[in-house]
């Protein structure tokens, strides 16, 4: 994880989600200035934060927690976990597939029906 922001905007930089895709972007972050998150670590970032997943020492689960704010758009039904409390508001697209499904396949979406 990288203290900076990209503009993901510009094709080829990060992809959608803000994973270093371009790898002579990597020279102006070199792992010299990342910061490794340790076990139980949890930082604020967003979709422009320039980060990687990187491989875990030993086999074993790992989970990642998003919280997501207001102004969401979309919505990826496989990749979440629904909150039994709170409706996804019918403004919001839900996507059914993976998000990190190749990029060419093409995502099936339909509006929440949630309030109607």
């Amino acid at each position: 994880l990288w203290d900076a922001l990209v503009d993901s905007a510009i094709p080829g930089i990060v992809d959608r989600y803000g994973g270093v895709v371009d790898p002579q972007l990597k020279r102006f972050f070199p792992d010299s200035a990342a910061t490794k998150l340790g076990a139980g670590e949890l930082v604020w970032m967003t979709d422009c934060t320039p980060h990687e997943a990187l491989p875990q020492p030993t086999p074993g689960p790992r989970t990642f927690f998003r919280l997501v704010m207001p102004y969401v758009t979309h919505w990826y039904a496989a990749n979440s976990t629904p909150n039994p409390k709170v409706s996804i508001p019918g403004s919001v697209f839900v996507v059914d597939d993976c998000k990190f499904a190749a990029a060419g396949n093409k995502s099936k979406s339909r509006h929440s029906t949630a309030g109607k």
